[in-house]
């Protein structure tokens, strides 16, 4: 009689054939590449990402007297060749390296959370129950990873905010004044963790707003199953762009929180820092959204 497929496999010594849907890489070699990819991507865009950062400190650099203006006229792309002439062609890669070296435990971090159900609704319950399900459980699992990855957001963020005020002080002709008086392990030492987690409440309000956004917005517009892939991708990237910007002010809370923390304009609590950069009008939480 004629032998089983699966038994002519295994009697010659070799695996059976993968199914079609099988990811021909191991887990290990997924998370390899996962890296590479986003390390790459992380460098490439590192420009980008100075110029939105540096719009979204300008005035806060103002208000601690780093800046005499946002960035006297510089403001725009003109801040990368004034940031090039004064420190150099890798000053737009300033903190970089400490989002590049945050990509492997957040990886290892994203792999783990994908197998933690929380809030998993019943199969009968309604859309809205489900829809909010996802968010907090979402929101919870997501937390967990921000708050243990969160002092690579401060040290990325401070090195942008140092290199603007440079920029400034070296067109004055001033001795450029540091925001941080130590460094990372100085101001580690003197004092403790705390310091590398302000902000810490804008980011979680931020994410479960995003998170909240991104959830409703999707079940609303959802494709149908025999939607082409133009029209998913345009569903997927409108939906993310208008959550994203929804909260974007969280960010520039944030990162504002971030700069000022140690100095003699430290904002007292996250409510203190939204009633004065509200002072500057509603605009200034969108800076660089752009």
């Amino acid at each position: 009689p004629t032998a089983m497929p699966g038994r002519q496999h295994a009697a010659r010594g070799a695996a059976p054939p993968r199914s079609p849907s099988a990811s021909p890489l191991s887990a290990k070699e997924e998370f390899v590449l996962g890296c590479i990819s986003v390390g790459i991507s992380k460098l490439i865009t590192a420009p980008l990402e100075f110029l939105k950062i540096s719009t979204q400190l300008g005035p806060e650099l103002v208000r601690m007297g780093n800046l005499t203006s946002p960035y006297n006229g510089t403001l725009g792309l003109s801040i990368l060749t004034d940031s090039i002439s004064a420190s150099g062609l890798s000053v737009l890669w300033s903190g970089c390296t400490y989002g590049v070296i945050k990509i492997f435990p957040n990886q290892i971090l994203n792999h783990a959370k994908a197998s933690i159900s929380l809030f998993k609704p019943d199969e009968k319950a309604s859309t809205a129950w489900k829809t909010m399900s996802k968010v907090l459980g979402g929101s919870f699992v997501s937390a967990l990873v921000l708050v243990s990855l969160y002092p690579f957001d401060f040290m990325r963020t401070t090195p942008v905010a140092e290199a603007i005020s440079k920029v400034s002080s070296t067109a004055r002709g001033h001795r450029f004044q540091p925001i941080l008086s130590a460094s990372f392990s100085d101001l580690f030492r003197s004092a403790g963790i705390g310091a590398f987690y302000s902000g810490l409440s804008s980011t979680l309000l931020g994410l479960f707003t995003y998170r909240a956004t991104y959830f409703a917005l999707y079940t609303i517009f959802s494709p149908k199953k025999n939607s082409s892939n133009f029209v998913r991708f345009v569903i997927g990237f409108g939906i993310s762009s208008l959550a994203g910007l929804l909260s974007y002010s969280f960010d520039t809370l944030r990162r504002r929180q971030m700069i000022a923390c140690g100095s003699t304009k430290e904002y007292g609590s996250s409510w203190d820092a939204i009633m004065q950069i509200r002072s500057e009008g509603v605009g200034a939480f969108w800076l660089g959204a752009g």
